[in-house]
């Protein structure tokens, strides 16, 4: 029985996001400041974290940016897992 990740939600930041669509992961999906990887960057994405700096293991997917968090929390939940 395969597992659908899109109805598994986990809570940051006050928003209700999905487990990772690409590897199922909860523990690394969290919001990333588009200033972090862009000097003039606004804006916030969700993002599963694949950084060796944070170690959360995950796969380095994401949702796409948004200028508010509740859009990238939008954006990472609307997908479609095959």
């Amino acid at each position: 029985m395969e597992t659908n990740h899109a109805n598994i939600m986990i809570e940051e930041d006050g928003f209700a996001l999905a487990h990772c669509p690409f590897c199922g992961s909860s523990e690394a999906v969290g919001f990333v400041s588009a200033a972090e990887l862009y000097p003039d960057g606004n804006g916030y994405a969700v993002c599963c974290d694949a950084s060796t700096v944070n170690a959360m293991g995950g796969c380095g997917g994401v949702g796409g940016f948004d200028l508010t968090k509740s859009g990238a929390a939008t954006r990472w939940n609307r997908r479609s897992n095959t």
